[in-house]
């Protein structure tokens, strides 16, 4: 009964939330808006990005040891290993993508990027070609004057993890995927096989270096002067911090999953395209990193967190229903990487007629169907119950429903 009132509620006040941009404290039953913020910016965020920074770093040397001796394989899958941990830390931020992230990066270019596409931004996934990488690698590596690669802020120049993804998991280096003839010139000049590999992994040893500078100045920014702004902004931050919230909404429920399942008619033909991470086969691991970060944010890692909120509010089933969905869906990705079942492969042979009805009963079996209806069900609650209880509102770009 208590839930079908707060539902009620729900339907009637939607579209009263109002966000309190008066300025001053907000405070009630307990809700410290500062001291929740302040706790998550010291708890979570600063450290993510610090250990965003050191393992980017790592990442860099792991690739420029490769390319000392590019016959060495080991070294070639310790740099692979270097950028798994760099994209699930990654990953996990995407959760709450707020503060210097959201700001334009510097740097020349003919089109505004902010600094979490420079990083990695799966909503440009298809512009990652790798046609227009390959390209790049002549602008960058091979031509007699190569472009200086830490003052281009493009996302044509196809900067950041999704780009070393292609570069360091598709490394046969007899083809170039580009047409452009002064690419394949440049690439045929080479006299062999290992110096192509050689000047290809030189290459990506610039683009590490650069994407380590991008995530050093983020972790940077928020040490020296965006964390005071972050807890000073309180009512900002709070907007912000919810509405980065519904990445698990716009970009995994309805297109790391329903797009690439093809139960959201949003795609054509080979619908397993639409997976992330198709190089090295990751897409499982980024979505549960995805929903580890949510969960963090959401409880605070275990300090005061949305999860007290809405306790505080006088709805404990509410707060309970969020974390017992996120972990079912941890565990239906858990049970999936055990089982050795690969996301692309799935969708290339999935029944959108049985995986809608899949995720609608998400109880009934641990597919990837499955795990899209726990993720819907969390971000159902989301439009409902969060926006309404938190005080905050639905994102623009969330207020349909994609799948």
């Amino acid at each position: 009964m208590r839930q079908i009132l707060l539902t009620s509620m729900i339907t009637l006040s939607l579209s009263a939330c109002v966000n309190n941009d008066s300025g001053a404290p907000v405070e009630t039953e307990g809700y410290d808006v500062k001291a929740m913020l302040s706790g998550i910016a010291d708890n979570i965020i600063v450290p993510r990005y610090k250990s965003l920074s050191e393992q980017t770093i790592n990442l860099q040397k792991s690739i420029s040891d490769y390319c000392i001796d590019v016959d060495n394989k080991d070294n070639l899958h310790t740099a692979q290993q270097a950028w798994q941990l760099a994209d699930l830390n990654w990953q996990q931020a995407s959760a709450y993508i707020v503060g210097p992230a959201m700001e334009a990066a510097k740097g020349t270019g003919p089109s505004t990027v902010y600094y979490y596409q420079l990083i990695n931004d799966y909503s440009d996934l298809a512009k990652v070609s790798a046609a227009s990488i390959d390209r790049n690698m002549y602008f960058f590596q091979l031509q007699a004057e190569p472009l200086d690669i830490t003052n281009i802020n493009t996302s044509e120049t196809m900067l950041g993890l999704n780009t070393l993804e292609y570069l360091l998991f598709d490394t046969a280096p007899e083809t170039l995927k580009t047409s452009d003839d002064d690419s394949i010139n440049a690439w045929t000049a080479l006299t062999d096989d290992k110096a192509r590999l050689t000047e290809r992994c030189l290459f990506t040893a610039k683009v590490a270096q650069r994407l380590a500078s991008d995530t050093t100045g983020l972790y940077e920014k928020w040490l020296n002067s965006e964390r005071n702004n972050f807890v000073l902004k309180h009512n900002e931050s709070l907007t912000a911090l919810s509405d980065s919230l519904f990445y698990l909404d716009t970009w995994v429920k309805d297109v790391k999953l329903a797009q690439a399942l093809g139960i959201n008619g949003k795609c054509s033909l080979n619908c397993a395209e639409k997976v992330e991470s198709p190089f090295s086969q990751q897409s499982l691991a980024m979505i549960k990193a995805n929903l580890e970060g949510f969960k963090e944010i959401f409880t605070a890692a275990d300090g005061f967190g949305f999860d007290d909120v809405i306790i505080a509010k006088g709805y404990p089933e509410v707060s309970a229903a969020f974390i017992d969905d996120s972990n079912a869906a941890i565990a239906n990705i858990d049970t999936l990487m055990a089982n050795d079942i690969n996301l692309y492969n799935y969708a290339l042979t999935v029944d959108s007629t049985a995986c809608e009805n899949a995720s609608a009963n998400p109880e009934s079996g641990e597919t990837a169907c499955h795990l899209h209806g726990y993720v819907k069900r969390i971000t159902d609650r989301l439009k409902s119950d969060f926006v309404l209880l938190v005080d905050t509102n639905i994102p623009d770009n969330a207020q349909g429903d994609g799948d």
